[in-house]
Order: structure tokens, then sequence, then C-alpha cells
């Protein structure tokens, strides 16, 4: 189906709308109303289908439109007097406007494609932008890689830029992900520039508190934060997928009774939905004493009182920095704990852990895990990558883990990490890298002794 609307064919859906719109009043004035439901299928999947019909089309009559009439021509015209001239321009000027309405129609029509199969927060929460932008602008990024038009190293960039070479990386890593930047290889405050203490943070100076974030919401003028803080996390669990571990991990061959440890455990989000999948496994929950006694008194107890009358669940408080987690448990689970903490507090963490474990123990890391936007031999790379023409890691696809990448070293002067830092942080703690679980939005990482 096509249909021509002020003398230009376009086919199937988008012909559809010009026909519906007329030539009525200007639309934009009328009703507004939220974007449909992911779960509205049938007129939803419908508009998916006739705008990927859009794209080829005008991809096709882009390839046809590019090449530009040789300026030789137009030059030669003017021997055949002015009217040649005239309808040369004519015909330069239609030229033009076939390219722009089809390069607008492509722009369009990608962007509403986004928006119709990207999960929420993809959309949503895409704060750090703009904010990127504007430091890159700010150091003049921009003017320096000029100077260099094969690369440069990092090392370079933060020495003309006066920024810490890490925290530098990962504004550039954001950008290269949104098409700012291209990465070509793998790879301040005079005391809190180059610290990455967990009370040197920007929320440090933002709130004046002289202790780490989560430091802060044990005291009695913030403890309803960390409350809050604790329900937020069961719908950012929902948000990102976070229990797909519980259906995407072998727990069933853990066998009747095995034991996992939640550590770090929040008020139990995803322990909550292994309960309901796996009733056969024992589970531990530790972390803050504040959040165990609302695990236990509120949310277990209205959410999954089954787990609480069968005593298949224990609380019990930790603090992981001075005590080692309930020994002897088959799996130690942390979810999204290492990514709130530099790396030698990490490292402590995982040592507490290695001291509770016993032979046949292991432990899963379940985090986002940054990927290189370099692409890798099929054999070297050990996640699924985009396919050719798109960047390794997906570009904006995966645009979210680099947020929250930039969410952590804002809040706690941590990060987000490669599947190789979190290796080196195992290593140091002397855990075993056994496998990479790709498990949707996260990935989890498995140690062994």
């Amino acid at each position: 189906m096509s249909v021509k609307h002020e003398g230009i064919e376009y086919p199937c859906a988008l012909g559809t709308w010009f026909s519906t719109i007329g030539n009525g009043p200007c639309p934009d004035v009328g009703m507004w109303m939220v974007e449909p439901d992911l779960d509205d299928h049938g007129d939803r999947i419908m508009d998916i289908i006739h705008i990927d019909s859009i794209l080829p089309f005008y991809v096709n009559k882009l390839g046809t439109w590019s090449d530009e009439p040789p300026m030789h021509t137009w030059q030669q015209l003017g021997s055949f007097g002015t009217w040649w001239v005239q309808m040369w321009e004519w015909l330069w000027a239609q030229w033009r406007a076939k390219m722009i309405q089809a390069v607008r129609i492509l722009e369009g029509a990608c962007a509403q494609l986004c928006v119709m199969l990207a999960r929420p927060n993809h959309t949503t929460v895409n704060v750090f932008e703009t904010n990127c932008l504007h430091v890159a602008l700010s150091l003049k990024t921009p003017d320096i890689l000029q100077e260099k038009p094969e690369g440069m190293h990092l090392t370079e960039i933060s020495k003309h830029s006066g920024v810490e070479q890490d925290k530098l990386a990962r504004i550039l890593r954001y950008l290269a992900s949104n098409h700012c930047f291209r990465e070509a290889q793998r790879t301040a405050d005079p005391i809190w520039g180059p610290s990455y203490a967990p009370e040197h943070t920007a929320w440090n100076k933002f709130s004046k508190q002289p202790q780490s974030i989560y430091t802060s919401w044990q005291t009695p003028e913030a403890c309803a934060r960390g409350e809050r803080f604790g329900l937020a996390m069961l719908g950012w669990g929902n948000t990102i997928d976070g229990s797909a571990i519980a259906t995407g991990y072998p727990w069933q061959d853990l066998g009747k009774g095995a034991t996992v440890c939640d550590l770090g455990s929040g008020v139990g989000t995803m322990t909550m939905e292994l309960a309901r999948v796996h009733p056969q496994l024992q589970l531990k929950l530790q972390d803050m004493p504040e959040r165990m006694v609302q695990a236990k008194n509120t949310i277990w107890l209205a959410q999954c009182p089954e787990a609480l009358e069968e005593n298949h669940i224990e609380f019990k408080a930790i603090n992981f920095f001075t005590e080692s987690p309930i020994p002897g448990c088959d799996v130690y689970y942390l979810k999204n704990i290492l990514h709130n903490w530099p790396d030698a507090e990490c490292i402590t963490i995982l040592k507490g852990v290695k001291k509770s474990m016993k032979p046949g123990s292991r432990v899963l890391i379940h985090e986002y895990i940054l990927q290189s936007r370099v692409r890798a031999a099929a054999t070297e790379s050990n996640f699924m990558q985009a396919p050719e023409l798109l960047l390794a890691n997906y570009g904006i696809g995966k645009l979210q883990q680099y947020n929250l990448d930039l969410t952590m070293l804002v809040l706690c002067n941590s990060k987000e990490r490669t599947l190789q830092e979190f290796a080196s942080l195992g290593e140091a703690a002397g855990l075993r890298f056994e496998r990479l679980w790709e498990l949707g939005e996260l990935a989890a990482v498995e140690f062994r002794l």
C-alpha cells in the first residue's frame, strides 16, 4: 500500500498516517496521552511491522539519491541560457527536498522503533548524555582529538584535560557508546580528584556528609531514606529483569536443601523470586541490621510468608568488611554489591567470602558487565556481539549500563566493571574465575576456590 501526500509517495503505514491526517487543522493541538503499554500487543506489533517496512524503502532511496549531480554540469549549462540554469536549479532543489525528506523519515522511524522496542528504563533515565557532553566540551576534548585524527591515548587526553584518567575514560566511554566519539583500541581537585574513597564523592560534595552514602543511611536522621531505598530496589530489580537468574542459572543441579547466602541482600528482592521458583533451597539473607528487620518483619511477611512458615529463610545481620558470611553455604550470591565499592573494598568483601566457603562452594556476582565496543574474534569474546556495522557492545542498546556506571561514580566513587576487571578482583581475593552467565540485562560472573 502507498499513499501520495503533497506530491510524494509514501509506503505502508506512513501513507495510512497521512491519509488520516488529511488537510484539517494541525493535529499537534489535539489531545495528548501516555504512550500505550508494550503489553498492548496487537496494534503495537502492527505499528512496528509497518515502520520496519519503511526503513528499507527509504534506505534504498537514500542510496539512489546520495550521488550529487556533478558541479561541472551546472557550470556548463550557463552557455545554454538562463532557462536551462533555472531548470537545473529547480531539479537541484527537488533532489535536495527528497534527500531531506528521506533522512527525516528514517530518523523518525528509527527513533519510534527504539521507543516501541526498548525497555522503559532505556529511555526514561538517560540523564547523563547532556552532562557528559558538557564535560567533554568544557575540557575541549574534541579540540584535543582534532590535532590527532588517528586517535590519542587516554593518558595523553587526561594530561591535556587535567582530569583523572579513569574518570575521564568513563565519560568518554558513555559518549562513544552514544556515537559521539570512537574508541580505536581497548584500553580535578588535588585531593578528591584522583581519590576513589567512598566518602570523597560528588554526592559528599553536594550533601556535605562526611561518610559514604550507605553509612549515612544508618544514622537516625537518614534511616528513612535507607528504608525507602530498600523498597525502591524491589521495583528496580523488576525494571532490569534482575530475577532472570532464578530461571537462567542451574539452581536445580545443587540438590534439595542446598544453601544460598544472599550477601548484601537488602530486603531480598532476588531471593524472594528464588524462593518461589526453587522452594527446595535454603536461603540466607545478610545485610545491615536495619535492612534485616525491614525484610523479616515487613517485606517477607507481606509478600512471601510461606518461606517464613516453612523455615526456608534465615535473616542475619552482617558488616561484610569486618565479618565473614554464614559458613559452608553452597552459593554466595552478591547482586549489585561490588559496584557500590572501589576495588580495595571489593577485594576485602571477597576475601571474607572465601573464608566461609567449603570445597564445591561457588560465588555468583550478578551485575551489569561492561562490554568492549571494539569487536573481537568470536572465539575470543565471552559476550554475544552485535551484528556487523553496529558497535560490538550494541551501542545505545546497552547504554543503561553506562548510565549506571556514572551514577556509581557520583554516589560511591565506584563503578560498573568489565569481565576482566571482575576476574582481577577474584584473583586478588584468591578465587578462580569459572564462567560468565549472560542473563538478559545483567550477567553473572561465577568464581570457585
